[in-house]
């Protein structure tokens, strides 16, 4: 009995749509448990080259990263 059209061999391939911190998160997490993941962004990637970018970090979101080994300390 077959209960999937997808090769024994192949794992799914995951779409995450919106490359922000979370969207980045976890697509690498998802990556590093052995899935095929791809992250699309609508904006193109020099977009914000003309104006200053600036993120903050809520203090629970920075634990996290951290803990998932997603974001080095700075010193």
């Amino acid at each position: 009995m077959r209960t999937s059209n997808m090769a024994e061999n192949s794992s799914p391939k995951i779409a995450i749509i919106g490359a922000s911190i979370v969207g980045i998160a976890c697509t690498v997490l998802l990556q590093r448990a052995g899935f095929d993941v791809y992250a699309f962004e609508q904006r193109e990637a020099n977009a914000a080259n003309d104006r200053g970018v600036g993120l903050a970090f809520p203090q629970d979101l920075l634990n996290q990263l951290k803990h998932q080994n997603l974001f080095d300390d700075i010193d």
